[in-house]
């Protein structure tokens, strides 16, 4: 009976050892020698300096700031942006209403509307203005290939 004992004993001391042995090799300093080197020490590589990175973001205002009511009553004073500046060179005027929607600036920020949102009266200027200036850049067109095609005819 007393040989199972010290089995039990001679196990655990091996496990011990083992412990042990880890965590030794995990007290070594990163030079691998014993004595504490810093020149051993791997030093970081200092992170680049971030770029700032400044955005100017231009808009086209249509309107001057002004009052619009809402279908259900309330009303908000801002100015009607358009989406886009358009192409001048292809005719091509600035987007009004897209995808039903329209584009307001209230204290210098921007934001996207429902055209639906607005009351009717509202609505039908927007409307107007979309149309204008449709008509402004489909008269420049026609003007622009009147002025090529009378520059083609010889005379």
């Amino acid at each position: 009976m007393n040989a199972a004992p010290t089995l039990a004993i001679g196990i655990a001391c091996i496990a011990m050892t083992v412990c042990s042995a880890s965590a030794q090799t995990n007290r070594r300093t990163i030079g691998g020698g014993g004595d504490f080197n810093p020149s051993g020490l791997v030093q970081p590589i200092p992170a680049a300096p971030k770029k700032v990175v400044q955005t100017t973001v231009t808009y086209l205002a249509l309107t001057k700031e002004r009052q619009w009511s809402s279908s259900d009553g309330k009303s908000i004073t801002a100015t009607l942006l358009s989406f886009d500046h358009g192409n001048e060179a292809k005719f091509i005027g600035p987007t009004v209403i897209k995808d039903g929607k329209i584009h307001l600036l209230k204290s210098n920020k921007p934001f996207v509307l429902p055209l639906d949102r607005l009351a009717a009266l509202d609505q039908d200027e927007v409307r107007v203005i979309d149309k204008k200036i449709k008509n402004i850049y489909t008269a420049k067109k026609t003007a622009a290939a009147a002025a090529a095609a009378a520059a083609k005819t010889p005379e």
